[in-house]
């Protein structure tokens, strides 16, 4: 998958930054600054067994992962759901699937065992 940044440079065959900054009295420079510093965002039932799915699809863990629910949640509180969370991003940077990790890691455990399967 392409970086954003690099999706809108090759939009409308080149032309979709030069539209862009147009539409709002930008410099083309200008618009392409905006773009560079836009950052994805997910949110709508995140948690800690969704970031495997997250991880794999943008390869990346420059983004905002608005995890409410997963966090707010946590049977053992919004510290651990937020822990859980830091967890299961460092397992899948590694390479690691969230059940090996949870085995010594109690917050992704409990999370695991609360949501359930990802």
């Amino acid at each position: 998958m392409l970086p954003l940044f690099d999706m809108m440079l090759q939009a409308q065959n080149g032309m979709a930054m030069d539209a862009m900054a147009k539409q709002y009295g930008l410099a083309q420079e200008q618009a392409a600054k905006a773009v560079a510093a836009l950052m994805p965002a997910f949110a709508s039932g995140q948690w800690a067994g969704t970031v495997p799915a997250t991880w794999k699809a943008i390869g990346s863990d420059d983004l905002l992962f608005m995890a409410g629910g997963g966090i707010l949640a946590h049977p053992d509180g919004a510290a651990a759901g937020v822990t859980s969370i830091r967890q299961a991003w460092s397992a899948a940077r590694a390479g690691v699937p969230l059940a090996d990790a949870a085995k010594d890691q109690s917050e992704l455990a409990r999370a695991l065992a609360f949501f359930g399967k990802p």
